[in-house]
């Protein structure tokens, strides 16, 4: 007899497993545990899975998540019951806030011992508040079920493809496939409903999506200003559609660093656009009549900032889902539906007039930004400026570059410029926490078989050093750039840094570790450098391997914010002086 067979647990979880699979979810992240032995022995029998095994559920869900960045498609997590599936959370909330698929069947104790003290039992209904898509908590495999019923509840989930969706698979005993006969009447009834080829067919709609897009086509096709604000996207054709519309408006673009946009060397392509951010007032001074924004919120802080308080300018968003935000409250319309649609409807404008002396003034200072970022000595000090600038500049072509949080994505989005074509940017910018950064990009790696290029801190390393035992899997390759400034580098930025008594130990958190020891732990090629002419030749080397690296850039702390703000006050001397006055 066929292992699934055995019971009605082993054959529930092979239903479950295999509509997963015939639907191109084939990817299953499993980490060990008695109560998901029907999920486990499903997915590991299953023909056309793919299984990958994590010693622990955090690291298992970030892994999850960047596959899912990386494919377009949902990873399937699989935990036993209690703190395992709660370790999911911190993975969970970020797809949810990035809008990223995801699929977490979580197995769970019977009924009879919910409530009653039993061991590995928690409350595992909704555990995950309101952060997934969806929730059912399937009851105990029970011939008395129709598996119709199962194969509904399975097409509601695969329906969601925009977020976290939850599972909750309650299994009695014997979990392993001990011989208990089912049934011949109701494996017949699993043959007919499991057999067969469906579609899961999703269908969006935008209130008011043309009728508004003729009133913004209007505004596009009568506007000399109009500038282009391009956030985080979600693939290829968001990106590519959007280089398409850029193209056909000719406006100034603003791209995040994460947009896709920034490996276009155009002349209206502005990627210092923070930089000129930093005079007061700019956005008022440049003063844009139309400002369409497609995508997540930027990196940038000061666009948030700035865009809140100018009133002059027509603001569209074009956002992809109804949940993502418009913190500044600031829209005069918000458009929710695929940013590729739209841009493409919007290329279908009978043509606009940009001002081209306005937008020559704007390549103006651009280029006087560049040339600053390029002659002040910061720009070539030991510093992370400086190791921005360089992974930027050597990144290989086709591969991925993930940039972890707090100070990794904003140098990159203020320093890095042009980035090479073809070059995949992944940040976990929807919760923007600094947990799982490693997983996250060994997942990516793994959906794309492209090596990944990651920017990360010594804290956010630290959180998440046991995520290193996933590179001992041939499909993921990461040569991670591991920034040590001894501690959160980030604070010294902010106002507090100035209260120095709590300072420096409850916020920066000083340590004067090295990370060597790590690196040899987990058999990993590693070097460390401590100025830019070993960092540049040192990771040309790591880059060009074919296996995991770790390069540690140990840098000053105090010397690397002396040199930013040194950077930026001189920016800001300058644009002051070429900025327009109002």
């Amino acid at each position: 007899m066929e292992t699934y067979k055995a019971n009605i647990n082993s054959l529930w979880g092979y239903l479950i497993i295999n509509e997963l699979a015939r639907n191109g979810i084939d990817y299953f992240c499993i980490s060990p545990g008695s109560r998901s032995t029907p999920l486990t022995f499903a997915a590991a029998e299953h023909k056309q899975a793919r299984t990958a095994v994590f010693y622990d559920e955090r690291g298992a869900a970030y892994h999850a998540l960047g596959f899912a960045k990386a494919c377009g498609r949902p990873a399937v997590l699989i935990a036993t019951s209690g703190t395992a599936v709660a370790n999911y959370f911190p993975a969970v909330v970020e797809a949810s806030q990035d809008n990223i698929p995801l699929i977490i069947l979580s197995a769970d104790r019977p009924e009879e011992l919910r409530n009653t003290g039993a061991n590995q039992t928690i409350d595992q209904v909704e555990i995950f508040g309101r952060y997934p898509r969806w929730f059912f908590d399937l009851p105990c495999p029970d011939e008395n079920i129709d598996p119709r019923f199962l194969y509904d509840k399975l097409y509601e989930m695969m329906g969601h493809r925009d977020g976290p969706v939850h599972l909750n698979c309650r299994f009695r005993e014997p979990l392993e496939p001990a011989p208990e006969a089912v049934s011949g009447k109701y494996l017949n009834k699993t043959e007919s409903v499991f057999t067969g080829k469906r579609e899961i067919i999703q269908i969006e709609s935008a209130p008011n999506f043309y009728e508004n897009l003729e009133s913004i086509k209007q505004k596009i096709e009568n506007t000399g200003r109009g500038l282009l604000v391009v956030g985080r996207m979600q693939g290829k054709k968001q990106e590519e559609a959007l280089q398409s519309l850029a193209c056909k408006l000719g406006w100034p673009v603003w791209p995040d660093v994460a947009s896709g946009l920034r490996s276009v060397n155009d002349a209206n392509i502005f990627p210092f656009f923070d930089q000129l951010l930093l005079a007061d007032g700019a956005l008022r001074r440049i003063a844009p009549d139309v400002i369409v924004h497609f995508g997540a919120e930027l990196t940038s802080k000061r666009f948030l900032q700035q865009i809140a308080e100018y009133r002059n300018g027509y603001y569209v968003r074009i956002q992809n889902k109804q949940w993502e935000s418009d913190p500044a409250h600031r829209a005069d319309v918000r458009i929710f539906a695929d940013e590729a649609t739209v841009a493409e409807q919007l290329r279908t404008v009978s043509g606009s007039s940009p001002d081209g002396e306005w937008i020559k003034m704007l390549q103006r200072v651009q280029a006087a930004i560049r040339r600053q970022l390029e002659k002040h000595p910061a720009a070539s000090n030991w510093n992370e400026i400086t190791i921005a600038g360089a992974v930027a500049a050597m990144q290989p072509e086709g591969q991925a570059l993930f940039l972890g949080n707090s100070m990794p994505v904003r140098d990159m989005d203020m320093y890095g410029g042009f980035l090479p074509e073809k070059t995949a940017v992944v940040v976990n910018r929807g919760a923007s926490g600094i947990d799982g950064n490693l997983a996250t990009a060994a997942g990516y790696s793994a959906g794309s078989r492209v090596a990944v290029t990651v920017v990360l801190g010594d804290l956010a390393f630290i959180h998440d050093m046991n995520s290193l035992s996933q590179l001992k899997r041939p499909d993921a390759v990461l040569h991670i750039v591991l920034i040590n400034n001894s501690g959160g580098g980030i604070f010294s930025f902010l106002p507090v840094a100035r209260f120095e008594k709590v300072f420096e130990e409850f916020f920066i958190t000083p340590h004067s570790w090295r990370f060597e020891a790590t690196a040899r732990q987990f058999n990993i090629t590693y070097d460390t450098v401590t100025n830019l002419q070993d960092f540049n030749s040192t990771l040309d080397r790591h880059l060009k391997s074919a296996d995991s690296t770790i390069l540690e850039a140990v840098v000053d702390r105090t010397v690397n914010v002396g040199d930013h703000k040194a950077l930026q006050q001189e920016i800001t001397k300058l644009l002051n002086k070429i900025l327009p006055r109002v």
